[in-house]
């Protein structure tokens, strides 16, 4: 298999069931690792960036959607290291759904 995604581009794998997407997705995730073949991201060999480096260059969407217990601001920045508003703050409800998707940034 052999594709190319342009830089800033938005893609989606798609296919039937066993076709190979959450293997994809697994690869380029760094969740698992291969032996055979070749994935470089912007010319550079996968096997060279540390996985949280190729982690927060990729934007995944999976099929199966996780909810936490927690704050709106919390489910949706759950990958991120920017601190969150108080819960106290949230739960008065001083803050904003928008300021909560802001927050991720």
């Amino acid at each position: 298999m052999s594709f190319a995604i342009p830089a800033g581009s938005r893609s989606a794998i798609v296919g039937s069931s066993g076709s190979g997407k959450s293997t994809i997705v697994n690869l380029l995730l760094r969740f698992w690792d291969y032996h055979e073949g070749q994935i470089t991201i912007g010319g550079r060999e996968l096997h060279d960036y540390r996985a949280d480096e190729v982690r927060a260059l990729l934007g995944v969407v999976p099929q199966n959607v996780h909810l936490f217990n927690a704050t709106i601001t919390t489910t949706c920045c759950w990958r991120t290291r920017t601190p969150l508003p108080s819960r106290s703050k949230t739960r008065a409800g001083k803050h904003s759904c928008t300021t909560s998707l802001q927050a991720c940034r």
